[in-house]
């Protein structure tokens, strides 16, 4: 993930969701696979990252990426090691990335952000945004992609993250 910050105000609470989730679903985490960073310069980070991901001979199975323009790095630097999505490992990620979108093994939220706009509209004519007791919040859920290939990839975004 990017670091938050004040142009990103969402990713701490995305972020704490996220480990929330990890603890429930009992997920195996590691720091030493955790990043969050800046992203300044994503072709020379993304190599670093993948070094330290895919380098040592072990990886993780499963792979969660916040920030859509990080994952097609991600995965082309994973076939760079020889490793390939649904197979080697399981890669989830916020938003849609069309040119992911026949890769086994990858699993994208499409958020409806055409459904987004008028909430965020209706929320600021009501007086919402004035209040700081209201904060935003909506219940519009994202929509899972999945290439179908096998069943296992639910269960080994489940049982594998690391």
């Amino acid at each position: 993930s990017q670091t938050p910050a004040t142009h990103r105000p969402y990713l701490h609470r995305r972020i704490i969701a996220f480990y929330e989730l990890c603890v429930e679903l009992g997920a195996h985490l590691s720091s030493r696979y955790i990043f969050s960073q800046e992203f300044r310069d994503i072709p020379v980070e993304i190599a670093d990252i993948g070094e330290r991901l895919f380098g040592g001979g072990e990886y993780p199975r499963g792979i969660f990426v916040m920030n859509q323009e990080l994952a097609l790095p991600l995965v082309t630097c994973a076939q760079g090691y020889g490793l390939k999505a649904g197979k080697d490992y399981f890669l989830l990620m916020f938003d849609a990335v069309p040119e992911l979108a026949d890769y086994p093994g990858i699993g994208m939220m499409r958020q409806p952000y055409r459904l987004f706009y008028p909430e965020v509209q209706r929320w600021v004519r009501d007086g919402f945004a004035l209040d700081p007791h209201r904060p935003f919040r909506s219940a519009l859920k994202a929509e899972l992609l999945v290439k179908p290939q096998s069943s296992d990839f639910v269960s080994g975004m489940q049982g594998s993250l690391r």
